[in-house]
């Protein structure tokens, strides 16, 4: 029996999701605490907390997390649900390509650095 949509790997994606949502609750509820328990707000604190490689290798991983977690949503609801093959390739692509440039974003202020 041939399968369609995203019932090819439906396992494999739940998976995925559960994990990624797991880890993005874990670390929202860590910068959560650390704001609520150091709730100063200057730029150089900011600047001091995030440069750190404790915090920016974990928010890094939370963006690859909510980027990875957002491809696997749209795509799965694409595939369902956009039955012209045109459509479907349109909107994967679009998609593809918006998450894509959100992540070069993403590196540039998380690993390289972007200085005012």
């Amino acid at each position: 029996m041939r399968r369609s949509g995203s019932a090819r790997s439906g396992l494999g994606e739940w998976l995925v999701q559960r994990v990624t949502a797991v880890y993005m609750a874990g670390f929202g509820m860590f910068a959560l605490g650390y704001l609520l328990a150091f709730p100063r707000s200057d730029y150089v604190h900011w600047q001091a907390w995030l440069s750190a490689s404790g915090v920016r290798i974990p928010l890094t991983l939370f963006f690859l997390s909510a980027l990875t977690h957002a491809w696997i949503g749209l795509r799965s609801v694409y595939m369902d649900y956009l039955k012209p093959t045109w459509l479907r390739v349109s909107a994967l692509s679009l998609t593809l390509l918006a998450l894509l440039a959100q992540g070069v974003w993403v590196g540039d202020i998380l690993l390289w650095g972007v200085h005012p």
